[in-house]
């Protein structure tokens, strides 16, 4: 009887191996049993065991297999998730550290970055634009922030208070042109603060609205320097009627939010839409003129005239920053409550500069020493003020002043020939009412002088010249001075 074998590792029961193992052992081929039937029957249970284990075996194989899947299948799955997280936090870090709060230029909403940090914005640098006075195609620019500013990023502070920044490309914007790098919009109460309010939560939909209508629906965003220059004039309004001094005829459309500012009482503009002057005649004009006036450097004349009113006058002083007024024309502001003296450099930079009238402000101190880069000025109205000390040399620097009036002040020291000899072009010369002392000058180095006013100089004594009278005469001129001090034959006015 053939004796069954167990099948090795990897081997299968097949009718072929069977087959050849007989003939390999011819010995060991099949005979008939001596027993009969039980014989056959043990060689069948013999084979069964067999078969029996070659399943067991193959069932084993099988769930082998399935958990050796299973487990690459988690792997993978894992490796995964790694890959996934690692990619996150890179685009975080490059995002500027886990910080990713930005607000929308017409959102209120806040972005969280993935670590939960306190958002801080990103702004992304571009210079002030210049160019036409509407874009009807926004652009992705945006200003940068000046050193020292702060920006404020979020619709919630610390403790959890709305602030009142809604809209950073503006914000940034303001405080962009900002003397002081936006401290005053930061600090609630103050006329910037209620001017950048006002430009962002009133005014600007509005005037939007505007022109989206006029300009069939495209799209439109201010640029920077508008913005710039209608938060300007905000602030000017918001500035000087702090105790609501404006009268109604001066008010006309102001803070109008579907006109332009250049369509404001008192404001004229260029073809460009920029702002060029600002003038009111006895209009209430109160409080202080503020620094960011300085934005406004196309304006031509600046004119507000308070002597006639009975509301309200300018009060505090004229700001440093008026210095780079450069393209000022004509500056007169008359009739106020200064109480702060003229910045000594306010006139370096007007050098196109025709007309200058501080009459009647009550300014104290002393004559700008910058006045001698007035060389283009033909007028010069000093009068009817506080100012003090002695008349700067450097005025001979004027050589195309035609009047000068200094008159009605406190001014001392000797009235010095060699300060007007280079002023050949004057035919005006108002000197009266003054603390002068010493003799009285010649002024013969003054060819168009016409009309010449010492009087009330009770420290000034001499002699008129009988060149000097000449001079006046051939003129048709007249000369005015303290008859029982001054000698003189053609004076027809004695104080």
């Amino acid at each position: 009887m053939y004796k069954g074998k167990f099948l090795d590792e990897g081997e299968s029961l097949n009718s072929d191996r069977f087959e050849d193992e007989t003939e390999r052992h011819p010995k060991q081929k099949q005979q008939p049993s001596s027993s009969g039937s039980l014989g056959f029957a043990s060689d069948l249970a013999s084979r069964f065991r067999g078969d029996q284990r070659t399943s067991d075996y193959s069932e084993r194989r099988r769930l082998e297999s399935w958990v050796y899947g299973l487990g690459c299948c988690v792997c993978c799955l894992v490796l995964l998730v790694v890959i996934l997280l690692a990619t996150l936090l890179s685009r975080s870090d490059d995002s500027g550290g886990g910080s990713g709060s930005v607000i929308d230029n017409n959102s209120n909403s806040n972005s969280t970055n993935v670590g939960g940090a306190t958002p801080v914005p990103s702004p992304a640098p571009t210079p002030i634009p210049t160019g036409p006075p509407f874009t009807y195609f926004p652009t992705d620019t945006r200003p940068t922030l000046p050193p020292g500013a702060t920006p404020q990023p979020t619709d919630t502070d610390t403790r959890g208070h709305t602030t009142f920044v809604k809209n950073l490309v503006m914000y940034n914007a303001i405080i962009g042109a900002s003397p002081d790098g936006g401290t005053a919009v930061q600090t609630d109460g103050t006329p910037q603060r209620h001017a950048y309010v006002w430009l962002q939560d009133e005014d600007e939909l509005g005037l939007n609205r505007r022109n989206l209508e006029e300009h069939g629906g495209r799209g439109l965003r201010l640029e920077d320097w508008q913005l710039v220059q209608r938060y300007t004039a905000a602030v000017f309004y918001f500035s000087t009627n702090v105790d609501e001094t404006w009268t109604s005829t001066a008010k006309t459309n102001w803070l109008s939010i579907t006109q332009t500012e250049c369509e404001w009482e008192g404001v004229s503009c260029d073809g460009q839409y920029r702002i060029t002057g600002l003038e009111f005649q006895d209009s209430g004009i109160g409080g202080t003129l503020p620094r960011e006036m300085v934005n406004l450097e196309h304006l031509v004349i600046l004119g507000i005239d308070n002597t006639g009113g009975i509301h309200g006058k300018l009060s505090g002083g004229i700001p440093a920053e008026f210095a780079n007024l450069t393209s000022l024309s004509i500056f007169h502001l008359q009739g106020n409550d200064f109480t702060e003296p003229l910045p000594d450099h306010l006139f370096e930079n007007w050098y196109e500069i025709n007309t200058i009238n501080l009459n009647s402000n009550t300014l104290p101190g002393s004559i700008p020493s910058s006045v001698d880069a007035l060389e283009s000025c033909t007028d010069l109205d000093l009068s009817h003020n506080r100012l003090t000390n002695e008349i700067p040399p450097q005025i001979s620097g004027m050589e195309n002043v035609g009047i000068l009036k200094l008159n009605n002040n406190e001014l001392t020291g000797q009235i010095r020939e060699e300060d007007f000899q280079h002023l050949v072009k004057c035919r005006t010369l108002l000197l009266g009412f003054n603390s002068f002392t010493g003799a009285v000058p010649s002024f013969t180095a003054m060819p168009l002088l016409s009309n010449v006013d010492l009087t009330y100089l009770p420290e000034v004594s001499g002699s008129i010249l009988n060149a000097t009278c000449d001079l006046i005469n051939g003129n048709a001129g007249t000369y005015s001075v303290d008859c029982d001090k001054v000698t003189c034959f053609c004076c027809s006015n004695c104080s």
